[in-house]
């Protein structure tokens, strides 16, 4: 991945990766000027910033331009922006991934071994490859029962999200889980097992805490691929199908690029429409950890047709 490092949230100063280990205003003195020279606690949590490393230094699905699930519902310029050129993230835009990420690995630990197979403990199995509509994909499933009765996705939100939450699984964990039941029924060893995609129960396990409420378990229906392809995510103007084949497009004209040539990469992100504008409510840009980088290409080359 082209993450360099942090941007400290004191000074906001681009800072490498083990900068919260100290404190920061000894770290190449990046934070102590701004405050005096004087040492300072760590601005953010060690233990966190350590995860995050750690999650990208593993996750081999998102190097490259290969499509994932969840990319699928992303804004395909954030997408290719992340994943070719450098960048520094405040922490706390990842905060509560992070967290969630780190809960996940002690959730699939924790669960039953004889019952549950989870990507903690089957990690090469529960890394789901195969296609969807014919496009090659790639997704991580959380958990499934043994008997493969039952699919699960874990989600560790934000608590204040309680008051928000829905009794079914939203559009969002829907359209996941439904891939990942398309790609586990192209999967020879499910097929063996006696994996149902008709029968298959589809759960997302929802861990957020309210004052008087605790986790819940969201059914999630089946959807066909068309069903999948023709929905429109986080109130995407563009449809799953539309976001595939602006991915597919990139991945061709990408080819293309020698792998020096900074400029043409930099043209070709911001040929890419900006289809997060509208999407989580018409603050998917102000979220998205590469808008600054995305901002600069908008005043470098404009706004894309």
């Amino acid at each position: 991945m082209p993450q360099q490092g942090w941007i400290c949230p004191r000074s906001r100063a681009k800072v490498g990766w083990d900068h919260f280990d100290r404190e920061c205003g000894q770290v190449g003195q990046q934070c102590g000027p701004a405050f005096g020279g004087a040492a300072l606690r760590p601005a953010y949590s060690p233990f966190l910033a350590r995860y995050a490393r750690l999650k990208v230094e593993r996750d081999v699905r998102h190097h490259g331009l290969a499509l994932t699930g969840t990319s699928t519902m992303r804004c395909p310029r954030a997408f290719y922006i992340e994943r070719t050129e450098p960048y520094w993230l405040d922490p706390r835009s990842v905060t509560a991934p992070t967290r969630g990420t780190a809960l996940h690995e002690v959730m699939g630990r924790t669960l039953d071994p004889e019952v549950w197979s989870t990507e903690a403990t089957d990690p090469v199995r529960h890394d789901l490859r195969g296609t969807l509509d014919g496009v090659p994909i790639s997704a991580l499933a959380d958990a499934w029962q043994r008997d493969l009765s039952e699919i699960v996705d874990a989600k560790f939100p934000k608590d204040w999200s309680v008051k928000f939450r829905r009794v079914d699984a939203s559009l969002e964990n829907t359209i996941q889980l439904n891939i990942e039941r398309e790609l586990i029924a192209q999967q020879p060893w499910a097929a063996d097992g006696g994996f149902d995609p008709a029968t298959v129960l589809l759960t997302v396990w929802d861990h957020a805490v309210g004052a008087t409420e605790g986790p819940i378990c969201q059914p999630a229906k089946h959807m066909t691929v068309d069903e999948i392809m023709a929905a429109r995510p986080f109130d995407s103007r563009l449809t799953v199908r539309d976001h595939v084949a602006l991915v597919t497009q990139i991945q061709e004209e990408h080819a293309n690029i020698e792998p020096g040539d900074a400029e043409a990469r930099a043209r070709l992100a911001a040929s890419v429409p900006l289809v997060g504008l509208p999407m989580f409510n018409g603050k998917g840009c102000d979220i998205c950890g590469v808008k600054a980088q995305c901002d600069e290409l908008v005043r470098r080359f404009g706004r894309p047709a």
